[in-house]
């Protein structure tokens, strides 16, 4: 179609785009399709038919499950109460805010993480201190908080 040239020498073969367009060759006859073409709202309208998690599907007991991973509710809502303080737009609601919790409290124990949210919460606003306002900012910056309540106490080496 002499869209590409090849220009042989004696050392190399080189081949090179061809700029010169009028130069080019059509295609001999049209290509055509050998199979039906789908309209595009036929596919996307069966993609939505695949989609996993809908409201007829998802139950409330599913999403218990996912979200609360064996920590109860009330739980993690005396979690919440705690930046609810400091915080009040916190949105009870919110999966990832109370996944975190239960994750927290899963690992420190109901009390450990109420101590240490209100541990968090009362150093909101001091010189040096992170920045915390939901379970989710809590359970990302522990290591944070730890190195400042160890610089708090005076301790300049954190002891593991």
């Amino acid at each position: 179609m002499n869209i590409i040239i090849r220009i042989a020498n004696d050392d190399c073969t080189i081949y090179q785009f061809n700029k010169d367009f009028d130069t080019w060759k059509p295609l001999a006859k049209l290509l055509t399709l050998a199979k039906q073409l789908t309209p595009v709202s036929q596919i996307a309208n069966a993609s939505l038919a695949k989609q996993g998690h809908t409201k007829e599907t998802t139950t409330k007991e599913t999403l218990t499950k996912e979200i609360y991973s064996g920590q109860s509710p009330q739980d993690i809502d005396k979690i919440i109460e705690i930046f609810s303080k400091i915080n009040p737009t916190i949105k009870w609601g919110n999966i990832t805010t109370r996944k975190s919790a239960a994750r927290l409290i899963k690992r420190f124990g109901l009390d450990g993480t109420m101590k240490m949210a209100a541990q968090i919460c009362s150093v909101q606003g001091e010189k040096y201190a992170p920045t915390c306002t939901t379970p989710y900012q809590m359970e990302d910056k522990l290591a944070q908080f730890k190195i400042y309540f160890d610089k708090q106490k005076g301790e300049g080496v954190i002891k593991i």
